[in-house]
């Protein structure tokens, strides 16, 4: 994904899950969730390459509750077969999916 110059960005990332904002000046800024990957800002260029990116509109918010709901049940069951890292992995994307809805949603109610 690329933005266009001239723009300014701001992304927040734990566990190297998040979200990121781009704003050009003229008119938009665009809301997403990006998952792995590496973040370039270059003067008149941004470029996201990432294992995902999702715009937020297109986020699932139902889905991002369910997998989030479903990890924490996991994670409470503390059954042998359980795989914690990858439970916490799943718990951490969806709680970031739904940090990046409500961030689009606090900007929209500006």
């Amino acid at each position: 994904m690329s933005v266009s110059p001239p723009a300014t960005h701001r992304c927040s990332h734990a566990s190297g899950r998040g979200s990121c904002a781009s704003s050009r000046r003229v008119t938009r800024e665009f809301f997403f969730y990006a998952s792995g990957g590496v973040l370039e800002v270059q003067p008149h260029k941004v470029t996201v390459l990432a294992d995902t990116a999702v715009r937020a509109r297109d986020i699932d918010e139902a889905a991002a509750i369910e997998a989030k709901r479903r990890a924490e049940e996991k994670l409470r069951e503390q059954k042998e077969e359980v795989d914690y890292s990858q439970v916490q992995a799943e718990l951490a994307e969806a709680a970031a999916q739904l940090r990046t809805l409500e961030n689009l949603r606090k900007r929209a109610n500006r």
